[in-house]
């Protein structure tokens, strides 16, 4: 409250006796005698001390009430009990993968099909932009290193699952990871599971075609050598892949490509989500695993192109091979890791969200409701909603007990705001009388002042011994009377 009074400037008059000194604490006490030199009052005041006086006291009283909404604020915060961090937390990653498998599984076929689609637009996109940077090396250094094409592949191509995650997009990967947790947790049914990656899977493929015919075979960007050649020794090497060899690839292609899913799901910037889904794709690129996704781009590139591909052995020793493996790495490899990893100790599951009774009981319900031709995969949505109804609304003793110690907590910070609420009246009301008792001796000096003015003008000039007869002044208790 000092430092917020404004201090006036030093005035030298001829009947100044006091200099001006910088006001007391709030709440030092001071007598009525001392207060004459308190607060910057000269004896050469005028009627527009009074309105300064107020100025500063009104000024005064707006910081006070500004530190005072200031502490209140920083108590309201800190009353949330928030902890800075960067990252989700466990349960906080678990449960998002719940939501978002739960979300994926009521999706209509109209919107799976557009995010599925765009999904192979964007895989298209990022594979002939890093097709192109490998086949641009000259073949003298590619004998000196030979990995240099997959490192080039394996840096640029993850761009891919920026667009999908960043800007939407449904992909079978990251799908068998969702609905492997949704269907541990007991989130989801069997039927809904089936649906979603068989539907995603075709559109993806189909995503490639399209995109692949639009976008590389009619611009020809890949009919210039060492491109052509590139491309068609890629989608060759693919079609000769065995079926033992290309499951047990694609099952830690797929563990990698979650992993990169879920760890974008633990950043909360944009920076470290990018380059958690970066890293470990350029890690199973650069290994060589398999990727179904990746696998179908590769080919059609080589099969529009020219390449000598077996179309019949590449479907099933390369393609269902890979989309087998795909499915075991994702959906029980890492969905089974997130369950384990997040849910070690719960006995009846995450309860962050109710559970299904069981998945047999809820496939069995879905099972009696009709089918329609529209959509044969999926259950009526009108009716979907009695297996919604069988969830169970479960309140874990471990929430209740945090929610006890949080109330107890937030009860024991408002008992500290009403204690300092107490503190900031208190020394409010002090400033309050000590600005009264400062305009109180201002009006006694001010008073002083004029019977000293009244005094030397009844004095004649003239010289010599007189007698003058001074008027009689009022006494002390006049004066007290005045204060009062």
């Amino acid at each position: 409250a000092e430092s917020m009074m404004p201090q006036k400037p030093e005035v030298q008059t001829p009947h100044s006796r006091v200099k001006p000194s910088k006001m007391p604490p709030p709440l030092q006490s001071f007598s009525i005698d001392s207060a004459a030199g308190v607060g910057g009052v000269d004896d050469a005041s005028d009627a527009g001390e009074g309105s300064s006086l107020k100025n500063s006291l009104h000024k005064a009283r707006s910081g006070m009430m500004k530190m005072t909404s200031k502490i209140f604020r920083q108590v309201s915060i800190a009353s949330h009990f928030e902890i800075g961090r960067n990252i989700n937390e466990k349960t906080e990653v678990e449960h998002q993968i719940e939501k978002l498998c739960v979300k994926k599984a009521e999706l209509s076929n109209s919107r799976l099909a557009f995010l599925g689609m765009l999904s192979g637009i964007w895989m298209v996109m990022a594979a002939s932009f890093a097709n192109l940077l490998a086949s641009g090396i000259d073949k003298e250094v590619v004998e000196l290193w030979p990995l240099l094409p997959r490192i080039i592949i394996g840096l640029s191509a993850p761009v891919a699952m920026h667009f999908i995650v960043v800007f939407g997009g449904e992909f079978y990967s990251g799908n068998t990871m969702y609905f492997g947790v949704g269907l541990m947790k007991k989130r989801v049914t069997l039927l809904q599971a089936v649906h979603n990656l068989v539907s995603v899977f075709f559109w993806n493929a189909m995503g490639i075609v399209i995109s692949a015919f639009l976008f590389t075979w009619l611009t020809q960007i890949f009919m210039a050598e060492p491109t052509l050649s590139f491309i068609r020794a890629a989608a060759e090497a693919k079609a000769k892949i065995s079926f033992g060899i290309s499951f047990a690839r694609a099952i830690p292609a797929n563990v990698l490509i979650c992993t990169a899913i879920q760890m974008g799901i633990s950043a909360r910037e944009m920076t470290g989500k990018l380059l958690a889904l970066h890293i470990p794709l350029t890690v199973y690129l650069v290994a060589g695993f398999e990727h179904c996704i990746t696998n179908i781009v590769i080919v059609t590139f080589g099969v529009m192109h020219g390449a000598d591909v077996d179309m019949v052995f590449w479907l099933f020793n390369n393609l269902l091979a890979s989309t087998l493996g795909n499915l075991v790495g994702g959906g029980l490899v890492v969905g089974g890791f997130v369950t384990l990893l997040y849910s070690w100790d719960e006995e009846h599951g995450n309860t962050n969200m109710p559970a299904l009774e069981t998945i047999e009981g809820a496939f069995k319900k879905l099972a009696k409701v009709p089918l329609t031709l529209a959509n044969p995969f999926r259950a009526d949505p009108t009716r979907r909603r009695s297996v919604m109804d069988l969830m169970k609304g479960r309140r874990g003793s471990v929430v209740e007990t945090e929610l006890e110690a949080t109330k107890k907590e937030l009860e024991a910070a408002q008992d500290k705001l009403r204690e300092m609420e107490e503190m900031l009246l208190a020394s409010y009301a002090a400033m309050t009388a000590q600005g009264a008792a400062t305009a109180a001796a201002r009006v006694l000096k001010e008073k002083s002042f004029s019977r000293e003015n009244s005094l030397s003008q009844s004095v004649p000039t003239t010289p010599g011994p007189l007698s003058v007869q001074i008027p009689p002044t009022r006494g002390s208790n006049d004066d007290v009377s005045d204060l009062q």
